[in-house]
């Protein structure tokens, strides 16, 4: 599915596998950069999501649409990206903080879930209520992020909201 999207975008269908390029947040872009970056990431991720309805791709690589659209874009507009150190992450499917991440970073970026939490499982707008029914804690970063959840959800008076 990725491979259809960079042929519809110009690129050799290898081309990611050749070099790979994240997509992953947070993405800071240069203020020259930001008009035409942001012109073919929308038109990589509609390329993206193209490919996905003309195949048999998982209803859940949707979910990465953005994320690849980025990795082609930058690399059909030449951009070379640079992984920032921002955020603590579970980018490999691992419970704890991804290797290299600062215990001091502003951002929790939550990619892969496990058995304490997984943002799919809240996909519809029933389900989406549960969130805020969470314990707080555990490990990694799916417990910072049940964390997270539960002071918003205590904030914004959440926390009682009906799970039926």
């Amino acid at each position: 599915m990725v491979a259809m999207a960079c042929v519809e975008a110009g690129l050799g269908p290898g081309e990611l596998e050749r070099r790979p390029l994240g997509g992953g947040v947070p993405h800071v872009v240069p203020q020259e950069l930001k008009g035409p970056l942001s012109q073919e990431w929308l038109r990589c991720v509609d390329a993206v999501l193209d490919s996905a309805r003309a195949t048999t791709a998982p209803t859940g690589v949707r979910w990465l649409a953005s994320m690849w659209g980025l990795a082609i874009a930058a690399r059909r507009l030449g951009l070379r990206p640079v992984t920032t150190r921002f955020c603590l992450t579970n980018h490999e499917a691992t419970a704890s903080p991804a290797e290299g991440s600062r215990s001091d970073a502003c951002i929790v970026h939550y990619c892969h879930g496990d058995a304490l939490f997984d943002k799919r499982w809240y996909a519809d707008e029933r389900k989406a209520r549960q969130v805020w029914t969470l314990p707080a804690g555990g490990a990694g970063v799916s417990g910072l992020v049940r964390s997270q959840l539960a002071a918003a959800g205590e904030f914004y008076g959440l926390r009682s909201a009906p799970t039926a």
